[in-house]
Order: structure tokens, then C-alpha cells, then sequence
């Protein structure tokens, strides 16, 4: 009987989705295949340290503070994959936690842009998701479009804000220049972050002054584009693989002329290791495979999909959202998010081969730990005679 493998589940995070961040890593421990993983729970606080221990076993019901803290370990991340307990004497040191593989759990900025993964790397320890270029290019808004917009994948026109462009005493001057790019309504978001944080429309130029003004307090930029009006949105996962896989197409039903924060994660059921989610939130708050999409689109959908995943190098998966003007016709890429924002386990159950959400992490964590997908060169050791001479 094969070895266990010991997988570090990451969660938490110093971003604004460090909330859905805990909850997102105890789905993939509460879904893992018990039977060939030993979850590890590894809680990154909002000051960027890590913590171990038995009272992260279960999700507590509140976010760990400084009582529970008492109960866990500080650990740092080592070399030979171990999680090393932070000892503020060496006589108080215990052993260390040995890792296999990780996964990041994290979404937004450190979790998702590349930062984390940089920090895994350096490390040697494989993990679940993509590298730090292209997760760094996913999480960039106006990067992203300019990828897309190099294979020649349909964007909205965009007009970027920064906070030093961004001034009282500019704000009349800034307008003017905004309505000239394109005129009301338009559509405001944080260039950085993910989950629809800081998102709006805007319809007048009040609205459009708080829209970006709130916007630049979470991001140092913001992107203005045109709303689009009626629109439809239609998400699509892609799974790495020879070749790649896709899963079921989403229509989220929102309630507004913004997807939210509550619309996306808090409405609707969790995760289930088995079965389908036809109680939750797959069937509740979104339609899957819609019928009455257009073919062209469905087509398309799947086709830019393919091509951003293999250009941009995506591993493990991601989910590609797209706006559908239906009075123009026209479907536009609008943004990519790499794991753990990609996850959509209730895509994948009804998909043409569908997947449970244990499959899927099952099928991630076998790539991440193959030998022949390492993200770091396949080198032999330097030879001994590089280290005779002492400097």
C-alpha cells in the first residue's frame, strides 16, 4: 500500500478575500480523498504568518484570533518541504511538519497573483494551480485583456484611473476625459482584485466620482469600461490535461447590474465529496449549459478558452468569464481566475466527463506531484569541485 501524501491546504491570506479563503480551504480538506491524502490545515493570518495545529482540524466558527492562537504553532516554510514551528528559544523546538504538496487556497492578491507560488518555488515544493507568471497575468485585469487581445480574443475598450491621476482638484478635468473615452453607464473595477470587490456601475458623474474614489481605496488603479446593457454573462472551466478539458457553461443570475461578493459565495449550498449540487447553489443562483445560448458563442467560449489556457501556460485550472451583449451579439472576454477562484466543483459535475469534487482535487494534486510537471529545472548536482575553493 502506497504512502499517504501529506497535503498543506493554505488558507487565509493578508487580502480582503480572506474570508471566503478560510472557507474555500476547508471545502477542499472536507473533499479530499481521505483514503490517499493527510490534510494539512496551514491558516496564513492577516499579517502574513502561518499557523498549524488540532484546533484547525474542524472550520472554527469564527476566524482564528489570539485565544486560538494560543493552541497552534508558528511555522515557516523550509527547505526538504517541511513546515518549521518558529521557536523563540531553540530548547522549545519541536518537530517539523514534512509536506508533499500544497494548495493554495487563497484567493486575490497573494494567494492567486503569483506571490505565493514564487515563495513555493523557491522552496521546491510542488503545488496545486498556476505558476507565478501566468497567475500573476490572470490576476492583472488590464493584463489579461492585453493577452487576450494579442490572440485575438474580443475585449471591451478600457480606460485606466490611478491614484495619483486621481484628485480633487482634477475631478471635473478627469470626468470629462472618462465621458470622452465612452459615455455613460459604465462599469468601475479595482484592476487587481478578484470576487467583484469594489466592482460598480455608474450612470452619472456622482456616481462615477464614487464609484472610482471607493474602487482606489482597494486597488492603487481602477479600469472604467462601457456597461453593457442587457448582458448576459456565461463563465467556462478549463482543466489541464492532453488535451484539456472543459467543463459545463455557467449562466449566473444575478440580482443586480453587478455580480457581488454575497451573489457569488454566500448564497446557495457547499461542497459535497460525491453526487451533484443540484440542491445548493449550481441549480439555485446560476443555469447550467443554458439552452437558449447561441451557438456561435458556445463555440467561442470554448475555443478562447483553449487558446488564452495553452498560451498564457494556465496548470491545474482555471475559469474563463465572459459578457454576452445581446444586442450587438457579441461575446467579449472579460477576466480568467486561476485556482483556488477556478475550483467551480459544481461546473464539473455536469460536465461531458463529469468530475466530484474529490476527482477533481484528486486529478490536481496527481499533476502537481508528477516529476515530469515540475516548474523547476531537471538538473543534475553541481559537482564537488565547485565547493573546494573557500572564499
Amino acid at each position: 500500500m502506497s504512502k499517504k501524501l501529506s497535503v498543506a491546504v493554505l488558507l487565509g491570506g493578508p487580502s480582503l478575500e480572506h474570508e471566503i479563503s478560510v472557507i474555500t480551504g476547508y471545502q477542499i480538506i472536507e473533499a479530499l480523498d481521505s483514503t490517499r491524502f493527510t490534510p494539512l490545515p496551514v491558516y496564513i493570518d492577516l499579517e502574513g504568518r502561518w499557523w498549524v495545529g488540532e484546533a484547525l482540524a474542524k472550520q472554527p466558527k469564527v476566524l482564528p484570533g489570539p485565544k486560538m492562537k494560543e493552541r497552534l504553532t508558528e511555522v515557516y516554510l523550509g527547505p526538504d518541504r517541511q513546515l518549521i514551528p518558529v521557536a523563540k528559544k531553540w530548547w522549545h523546538r519541536t518537530s517539523s511538519y514534512p509536506i508533499d504538496v500544497a494548495i493554495p487556497a487563497l484567493h486575490g492578491q497573494y494567494g492567486e497573483d503569483g506571490r505565493l507560488q514564487g515563495m513555493l518555488e523557491s522552496f521546491q515544493m510542488p503545488y496545486v494551480g498556476p505558476g507565478v507568471f501566468s497567475g500573476a497575468l490572470a490576476m492583472d485585469k488590464l493584463g489579461a485583456k492585453h493577452f487576450a487581445r494579442s490572440l485575438g480574443i474580443p475585449v471591451l475598450p478600457e480606460y485606466s484611473v490611478t491614484r495619483v491621476m486621481w484628485h480633487p482638484m482634477v475631478y471635473d478635468t478627469m470626468v470629462d476625459k472618462i465621458l470622452e473615452f465612452s459615455p455613460f453607464p459604465l462599469i468601475v473595477k479595482p484592476r487587481h482584485l478578484g470576487s467583484s470587490l469594489g466592482v460598480s456601475a455608474a450612470r452619472c458623474k456622482d456616481e462615477l466620482l464614487f464609484s472610482v474614489s471607493g474602487a482606489l481605496v482597494l486597488d492603487h488603479e481602477v479600469l472604467i469600461e462601457p456597461l453593457v446593457e442587457p448582458l448576459i454573462e456565461y463563465n467556462l472551466a478549463v482543466l489541464e490535461g492532453e488535451p484539456c478539458r472543459f467543463s459545463a457553461i455557467e449562466q449566473p443570475l444575478r440580482e443586480g447590474e453587478v455580480l457581488s461578493f454575497e451573489q457569488k459565495y454566500m448564497q446557495g449550498g457547499g461542497a459535497k465529496k460525491t453526487g451533484n449540487s443540484q440542491q445548493g447553489m449550481a441549480l439555485a443562483f446560476r443555469k447550467i449549459n443554458p439552452p437558449d445560448m447561441p451557438p456561435e458563442a458556445r463555440r467561442n467560449i470554448r475555443e478562447w478558452s483553449k487558446s488564452y489556457f495553452e498560451a498564457s501556460h494556465l496548470s491545474g485550472g482555471a475559469r474563463f468569464d465572459y459578457l454576452f451583449d445581446c444586442k450587438k451579439q457579441q461575446l467579449y472576454f472579460n477576466e480568467v481566475n486561476p485556482i483556488p477562484g477556478s475550483m467551480a466543483f459544481f461546473l464539473w459535475e455536469f460536465a461531458e466527463q463529469p468530475l466530484n469534487f474529490t476527482e477533481l482535487l484528486s486529478y490536481l494534486v496527481e499533476r502537481a506531484v508528477d516529476p515530469q510537471r515540475r516548474r523547476l529545472p531537471m538538473l543534475p548536482p553541481l559537482p564537488a569541485r565547485v565547493f573546494e575553493r573557500e572564499v
